[in-house]
């Protein structure tokens, strides 16, 4: 089967996480006080927010890789653009956060932008909802018997995969805190 076919007009090889990161940079580059990107608390929330989610998205690309190529590729033949998944999502943050700076010094809102990313993540789950829901092998998933992930009591590959969750919760709302903090400090000056 060639790779890159079309299926119900979804490409498949896609990155589901990207317009997450998209949002994180958006959203915390608007609390930036545009300071030096180091010494910027926004900065550093954002990235620890980026960094949450992609510690979760690496944990669940060794716990369910099959999964999170959304079954259609092999995830042996995508074993060499793993490592170098952290990186990509992290450049995604730094970007959206740049250009979350870039639209505050036009004086332009960033929310339509934080917004066009959230309504992307949206359509990318509902495209492929039919395999985002279940969490197994492939094998599994065209039987029908990978875990279901979205239900009161997952079990199997998709109680493992959604007890990641608390990470990606946790890592935000610290960034949220310490974005807000900085801001906070910086009215006070």
């Amino acid at each position: 089967m060639d790779p890159v076919r079309q299926e119900s007009g979804v490409v498949a090889t896609f990155i589901i996480d990207w317009p997450v990161l998209a949002f994180f940079g958006f959203f915390f580059g608007n609390f930036s006080s545009g300071r030096s990107l180091w010494r910027d608390p926004a900065f550093a929330g954002g990235l620890m927010a980026a960094s949450g989610f992609t510690g979760v998205a690496m944990l669940s690309y060794r716990d369910a890789p099959e999964w999170m190529w959304m079954y259609y590729r092999d995830p042996k033949d995508m074993e060499r653009f793993v490592p170098w998944m952290p990186v990509g999502y992290i450049i995604t943050f730094l970007g959206a956060f740049r250009a979350a700076l870039r639209l505050r010094s036009e004086e332009r809102s960033v929310w339509p932008a934080a917004a066009a990313a959230v309504v992307a993540e949206g359509a990318i789950v509902a495209a492929t909802w039919d395999r985002y829901h279940r969490i197994g092998t492939k094998e599994e998933w065209e039987n029908g018997t990978a875990s279901e992930l979205v239900k009161t009591k997952p079990q199997g590959l998709a109680k493992k995969i959604s007890s990641y969750g608390p990470i990606v919760a946790v890592t935000f709302l610290v960034g949220l805190l310490l974005a807000r903090r900085g801001r906070a400090s910086a009215a006070d000056r």
